[in-house]
């Protein structure tokens, strides 16, 4: 193998390395409090069931201004509109009474997806209030 071979074959190496680091830095996720992961969980694993249970019972998700109101309505809302999309979280803030979270959400079935902030208020251990709006 010629020296300009060689340099070009280990310019290739460095390449590729850095371009695996950076995409494993971008898969790293913050951590989320429980009672908010939960949403996030039950959605990777399309468990309506579980996801019902990560909410009060008169739980209130305003999508983009539309409102859903009480366990039942959110769990027939994600069977639709979110089941089997995927999400990855860049930034989670904590708050006094929840979290706000920066995350791209890809819809089920897409091949492309949007980035948006959630506002998410907690109760008792459970998602009380959600407030969706694209970033």
């Amino acid at each position: 193998m010629s020296a300009r071979s060689s340099l070009m074959a280990a310019m290739i190496a460095s390449i590729t390395s850095i371009s695996v680091l950076l995409e494993t830095s971008a898969m790293a996720q913050p951590a989320l409090p429980a009672e908010i992961g939960c949403y996030f969980e039950t959605v990777e694993k399309q468990n309506s069931s579980a996801f019902g249970d990560c909410f009060t019972d008169d739980a209130e998700i305003l999508d983009v201004g539309r409102p859903i109101r009480g366990r039942a309505a959110i769990v027939d809302w994600a069977n639709d509109e979110v089941m089997g999309g995927r999400y990855t979280v860049h930034e989670f803030g904590s708050t006094s009474s929840g979290g706000e979270i920066l995350l791209t959400f890809v819809p089920p079935g897409a091949a492309s997806g949007f980035k948006a902030r959630y506002a998410i208020t907690t109760k008792d251990g459970k998602i009380h209030r959600m407030v969706l709006k694209y970033a």
